[in-house]
């Protein structure tokens, strides 16, 4: 794609470019990278073989996405460890010891939601597996998780390394959103509105990998012609149907979770509740007539640039 008047010749994949070596050099990139590495350990600590399907993902493919992990390793030295930030805490903040408090346990998800914390510790907690944290600080947080069987927290499905960054969890603060919004710069054109130079049409597989930087989305506030232009006439016909579709396309990724939408819990849903719960009680009528999707849709998906910008923000 182009930038500033250079051709590219391709789109890097997201953990080349947050764990390359200029990166890596800063301590914020040393941390992020570290984090989104830990999601893949056992794409190298157990072997591929030892892994279940991936959620419908192809196992290689998910771990082909971890391989910047291990070069990172042979290249470059991190001289002092102790001097990281800690990294994000899993699921919107709260900490282990919540999640797995007896009175968590027992609620229904409790034990789930208990052991998917753990398994971000899981380096401070198998001694055996030779790969320990690099922050004795962030294995405090995980000396709850002793009193779990091992063998739960060694087989688990691993996200993609975006899917992990830009979760719903994360996304839930200002921390998060700004670290998935700097994992996801790499991918901007693939976001690229009508107007601009999307690379989606060149580089759709690699555009792919950035696709969970769509749930990066702040819905705007409903404007105050909305109700106006998507009431239903005596006919059950849209008032204003045009600028109806025009408006509720803003809020589309508050159903959108496929290419042809329908959702009720879209990509961005989780981070815009109340907002999108606002749209959708104007915008249902026409639901089947918005875009929904990359490529040939992805100029009616708010541009990447626009979401993440510090406005946004």
């Amino acid at each position: 794609y182009k930038d500033d008047g250079i051709k590219m010749l391709a789109i890097p994949s997201p953990l080349s470019e947050i764990c390359g070596k200029a990166s890596h050099e800063m301590l914020e990139g040393q941390a992020l990278c570290d984090d989104i590495c830990r999601q893949g350990a056992s794409c190298w600590e157990g072997g591929v073989d030892s892994l279940a399907n991936l959620n419908g993902n192809n196992v290689d493919a998910v771990c082909a996405e971890y391989q910047p992990c291990l070069e990172l390793t042979k290249s470059v030295d991190i001289s002092d460890p102790d001097d990281l930030p800690r990294p994000l805490l899993p699921l919107s903040g709260k900490h282990p010891a919540e999640l797995c408090s007896e009175q968590n346990l027992k609620e229904e998800g409790g034990m789930l939601a208990c052991r998917s914390a753990c398994r971000l510790g899981l380096c401070c907690l198998d001694a055996s597996s030779g790969h320990g944290c690099f922050d004795d600080l962030y294995c405090i947080d995980y000396e709850v998780c002793a009193k779990l069987p091992l063998d739960e927290l060694l087989s688990f499905d691993v996200p993609l390394p975006l899917e992990y960054v830009c979760d719903q969890d994360h996304l839930m603060t200002q921390e998060g959103r700004i670290k998935c919004s700097q994992a996801c710069e790499a991918g901007r054109c693939c976001f690229a509105g009508e107007d601009e130079d999307s690379c989606f049409g060149e580089f759709p597989e690699q555009c792919h990998q950035y696709e969970p930087c769509r749930a990066n989305v702040v819905v705007p506030d409903l404007p105050p012609g909305l109700e106006a232009s998507c009431q239903l006439d005596p006919d059950g016909l849209v008032h204003n149907e045009h600028e109806c579709v025009e408006i509720c396309q803003r809020a589309a990724c508050c159903w959108e979770t496929t290419d042809d939408g329908g959702s009720e819990d879209g990509l961005c849903r989780g981070t815009n509740q109340a907002t999108c719960q606002q749209y959708s009680e104007h915008c249902l009528a026409v639901l089947h007539q918005l875009s929904f999707g990359m490529g040939g849709k992805g100029e009616s998906i708010m541009a990447l640039s626009e979401a993440c910008s510090v406005g946004s923000l």
